[in-house]
């Protein structure tokens, strides 16, 4: 069917709608009753047939009930990412286990025009709540899908801080639930460095996991949390979007383990507003054996930090290099809330968080857990423990573990047959 002719349709039928659905449920967004208008608008329409007919009454239902040209991305389990340069230039970014393997395509399909590409962002935000206009031009916001465990996190840019004719500018990160990631886990890293992580969080070893955006960082927080023993309290803390999956049911829906979630409240920039500093002084009080703090990126490295040297058991993730990088990215994060001597930060961390784990993106797309490391206090040093090796592409074991953090797993509990599968010698 001729594009100009389903345009000019569609345009025909969303001024009809507006003149003949009820205006209270336009202004509250609420299409749910809009097929029968739809239905009488295309049928009224001349010399059409009857194939042509229903394709268009579902396209226009799409149109004004979906997300336009982004609808089949955002249900597709294979995409990562949807990046909105403009109305007219639209890329996606599938997953290292597509047949796209990780690649990045920029779409054919675009939005008509700058007003069609606002309107359908605007409608992706009022599922949370979130709006955009003149005087409110950067905005973020989630979609959470119970029913799948899909989350979408969507950051939206219009105009006037991108120039006008662009319409809106959006980065939009697809969340899925992990079972296509569990089944081809072993490609991200190797089942005695993952079995060696969970021994880790399980008894009472800090880790942290480093490295760029999207390289699978909160992907690998998820799986080890998924592993925790159900009778272990988890609190999760996390800023923008959900991203953490933990809850397990029964199959008559009753929850299996003992999970906290909680998300920052960012609305009112003052009085009301809940940031994660402020949900890990509340953490403590609820008697955690895990403390999972999706993202550090403010003040709230200096409570983290605080709460892992006091004897919690904390899992965090940063944007940094590895080992020392990591280190010092924290030292400075730290440094927003507490202005002592750098040095001083510099060894909080290094005592907080002595499990590194170095998470990156080859250029094939595969994401890896490159490096995980172990700082030793002994002697100041970072031995290497897991490390992926490119050239034969395989992971390889290097170093034991230093005592002193071997002895804190043995007091909280690591069985001699439990060591005995990750350890080298």
């Amino acid at each position: 069917m001729d594009k100009e002719f389903v345009n000019r349709i569609s345009e025909g039928c969303a001024e009809y709608i507006k003149r003949v659905y009820p205006s209270e449920m336009i202004i509250s967004g609420d299409f749910s009753q809009i097929k029968p208008f739809i239905e009488k608008y295309i049928s009224d329409i001349p010399d059409i047939p009857d194939p042509e007919r229903k394709y268009l009454e579902e396209y226009i239902y799409s149109e004004m009930t979906g997300y336009s040209v982004l609808t089949p991305y955002l249900k597709d389990p294979y995409v990562d990412e949807i990046n909105i340069n403009s109305y007219d230039d639209i890329t996606v970014t599938y997953s290292s286990l597509s047949p796209y393997k990780g690649k990045t395509i920029k779409l054919n399909e675009t939005f008509k025009n700058k007003e069609h590409a606002l309107d359908i962002i605007r409608r992706l935000l009022r599922e949370n709540g979130e709006v955009i206009d003149y005087s409110s031009p950067v905005t973020s916001s989630y979609i959470e899908n119970e029913e799948t465990g899909t989350n979408i996190r969507i950051t939206v840019i219009s105009y006037p801080v991108i120039p006008k004719r662009c319409g809106v500018c959006a980065s939009i990160r697809i969340l899925h639930k992990s079972e296509n990631i569990k089944k081809n886990f072993s490609s991200f890293l190797s089942d005695k460095a993952f079995e060696f992580l969970k021994c880790c969080i399980k008894y009472g070893v800090s880790v942290i996991i480093c490295g760029r955006t999207d390289t699978g960082k909160t992907t690998l927080c998820n799986e080890i949390l998924s592993q925790v023993p159900d009778s272990y309290r988890i609190f999760t803390i996390e800023q923008g979007s959900r991203e953490f999956n933990l809850s397990k049911y029964s199959s008559d829906g009753k929850f299996l383990n003992n999970t906290v979630s909680t998300l920052t409240k960012e609305r009112g920039k003052g009085e009301g507003k809940i940031s994660q500093e402020d949900l890990l002084s509340c953490a403590l009080r609820f008697n955690p054996d895990i403390i999972a703090v999706g993202e550090m990126r403010n003040e709230e490295a200096h409570a983290c930090v605080e709460a892992s040297l006091t004897g919690h058991t904390v899992i965090s993730t940063v944007h940094s290099g590895m080992k020392d990088e990591c280190h010092t990215r924290i030292a400075m994060l730290m440094q927003k809330r507490s202005h002592i001597d750098f040095s001083y930060s510099l060894s909080q961390a290094k005592s907080a968080f002595p499990i590194i784990v170095f998470c990156h993106k080859l250029k094939t797309g595969e994401r890896k857990a490159v490096n995980i490391c172990a700082y030793d206090q002994k002697d100041g040093t970072y031995k290497d423990l897991y490390i992926y090796n490119t050239s034969k592409d395989c992971f390889e074991e290097k170093e034991d573990l230093p005592e002193m953090i071997l002895s804190k797993l043995r007091l909280c509990g690591l069985s001699n047959e439990e060591e005995r599968k990750w350890r080298i010698s």
